[in-house]
């Protein structure tokens, strides 16, 4: 099958690292795939090298598309003759109905890698973008709709049929991402800490659904009762948000045992120097990537319950409510007071059960073949 993925940009990103590994998969299976980027950065693209993806970057460096980047576009689109034309997230979801042929437009098949976000918390054009790729989703435009998560499904009002509405969950990479306590101790010398300090990490983006502030405020009553323990964000964001990071750790009295090390390659080193992973999120998320990863390095972790986090975790971790930051703060100094690696074999062995790269690579097959065949029966 002709394979189209459509992606904004090869920055950064846990969704942008999965369209990379599932083109990947697809390639392997193959599938004749091309994954088109509208953005000259290709920072993730490295693991496509070597493989028969073929990569189309279409350099879009303004918000609103011009007519030359349009024309280009429907001539890539035009050239791939693609039988599945799947646009990865709700941008490029648009762009694509947009400004696709008629025949390519029936060929789409939308993907949705959040859940139930609060769109008051963007800007009126971003908002109405997702609002948009809701509804388009939900009327039945194109061939169906791949979500990574069931929380994703239920937010968009659409019920997983297995056919043409599916759940098919994110894989990791399990060489990547496993237990290794010499590069996590590594990692601690390299940044200047002792290798027996208690690091608590939290991996995202600066964003407002991840609620880094309620970390900080957590992380805030933990040293009170832990005065030892290291705090850290792993992740880029805009430059306001990560002021307002600054200014509450500031605020809280944490400059000496917080760090915010911004956008970071090293990311399996972080996790595995982590006495506990952390995520805050209040809405937004389907299947976090970062709480997968920790998962195959064996981590601890404490999450709050949004997406898919209840169905994917380890019995061993800990859920909280969204924004309860006491119940947050005491389940880090749970974790913190465990045996770290007595529960590690557990939460590798769930994660290569539910993130498994084959796993995905057969169900994204399975689905590309039956929405194909619906096709062409209509």
């Amino acid at each position: 099958m002709r394979v189209t993925f459509v992606v904004r940009s090869l920055a950064t990103g846990g969704a942008e690292r999965q369209v990379v590994a599932t083109s990947r998969l697809l390639a392997e299976a193959g599938h004749d795939v091309r994954l088109v980027v509208l953005s000259s950065d290709l920072s993730l693209a490295t693991p496509l090298t070597g493989t028969k993806v073929r990569l189309v970057v279409i350099d879009k460096v303004s918000r609103w598309p011009t007519l030359n980047w349009i024309r280009r576009f429907r001539r890539v689109l035009r050239e791939a003759t693609p039988d599945i034309v799947c646009p990865w997230m709700p941008a490029e979801g648009l762009l694509t109905w947009l400004f696709a042929a008629g025949a390519q437009r029936r060929r789409i098949l939308w993907s949705v890698r959040t859940s139930h976000l609060d769109l008051s918390a963007y800007d009126r054009i971003t908002a109405l973008v997702f609002q948009l790729h809701r509804r388009l989703a939900r009327r039945g435009s194109g061939l169906g709709v791949v979500f990574n998560s069931f929380a994703g499904a239920d937010s968009y009002g659409i019920r997983p049929d297995g056919v043409i509405h599916r759940i098919i969950w994110n894989a990791i990479d399990f060489d990547a991402f496993r237990p290794d306590p010499s590069l996590g101790r590594k990692w601690l010398r390299e940044m200047g800490f002792s290798v027996t300090m208690p690091l608590v990490a939290s991996i995202g983006r600066i964003s407002p659904e991840k609620d880094h502030l309620a970390f900080i405020r957590a992380a805030y009553l933990v040293s009170q009762e832990a005065p030892s323990v290291h705090f850290a964000i792993a992740g880029g964001g805009a430059p306001a948000a990560t002021a307002r990071l600054v200014d509450a750790i500031r605020e809280h009295q944490l400059d000496s045992v917080f760090t915010l090390l911004g956008n970071r390659s090293d990311v399996s080193a972080i996790l595995n120097a982590a006495r506990v992973v952390v995520s805050s999120s209040r809405c937004g998320e389907g299947v976090q990537n970062a709480l997968a990863e920790a998962m195959a390095c064996g981590r601890p972790i404490v999450a709050t319950n949004v997406g898919d986090a209840a169905r994917f975790l380890a019995r061993c971790d800990v859920l909280v409510p969204p924004g309860d930051v006491r119940q947050l703060a005491d389940a880090i100094l749970k974790q913190l007071n465990m045996d770290n690696d007595e529960h590690a074999a557990e939460r590798l062995t769930r994660a290569r059960s539910c993130f498994s790269p084959a796993r995905m690579r057969m169900e994204w097959d399975d689905c590309i073949r039956s929405v194909s065949r619906m096709d062409d029966e209509i």
